[in-house]
């Protein structure tokens, strides 16, 4: 049962749906399926793995009680917006957008949508344990947000993503063949060389919220 004990994706595997990249095609709908069953059931477990750390935060005596930061580094891919698997050299929503979850005393409990950062999070545990926040640390602290802050930064490399609702604003700086030293980077760069944000300097991508995955490219002087 994948929600018990979800097997890892194998070595062979991914050498399968890397054909797929390199000829820019999709896998067949019902092995993405299953890897996105796969996927569903990892989820689940750190889910039951967050409750617990809740449940323990919780049974500490008042006065005692853990703030709790969670979040992750990167999204995964299963061919939604371009023929990837999985993150790496990539921009695309699926990647960009992760889970934040702060819980902490005194602050209240509410579900946002709102636009942050991960650099965010550095200043927040410090706010949280009521250490002065350093100066020049990028982000303010999420328990200080101004309301004005309706736009989130991204950066993987030389590429950057600035998200609002509706548009994705890329920039990058082209890094020169001789100069890919890491053999993860020189592995998938050539699977997301003719990817929008790879193809000029700028890039820009307009979307219907309600599917994010789908955008609609156009060329950014």
């Amino acid at each position: 049962d994948y929600l018990e004990s979800p097997p890892p994706l194998k070595s062979e595997e991914s050498d399968y749906f890397l054909g797929f990249e390199r000829q820019r095609a999709m896998p067949p709908m019902e092995q993405l399926a299953e890897l996105k069953r796969r996927y569903a059931a990892e989820v689940l477990g750190v889910d039951r793995l967050i409750g617990r750390l809740v449940d323990f935060a919780d049974a500490a005596p008042d006065g005692e009680r853990p703030a709790l930061v969670l979040t992750a580094d990167h999204g995964e891919e299963f061919f939604e917006t371009w023929p990837k698997l999985g993150h790496g050299a990539s921009m695309t929503e699926a990647v960009l957008r992760v889970p934040l979850l702060v819980r902490a005393p005194g602050v209240p409990h509410r579900v946002s949508d709102e636009f942050v950062n991960a650099m965010q999070v550095a200043p927040t545990i410090l706010d949280l344990t009521g250490v002065q926040v350093i100066e020049g640390m990028d982000g303010p602290s999420l328990l200080h947000r101004s309301s004005g802050e309706d736009f989130a930064v991204s950066f993987y490399g030389t590429i950057a993503s600035l998200r609002t609702e509706r548009i994705r604003f890329y920039w990058t700086v082209p890094i020169p063949r001789e100069l890919v030293i890491d053999s993860d980077t020189e592995r998938y760069l050539p699977h997301l060389e003719d990817a929008p944000w790879s193809q000029a300097p700028m890039a820009l991508a307009r979307f219907d919220p309600s599917d994010p995955n789908r955008p609609v490219w156009e060329d950014s002087e």
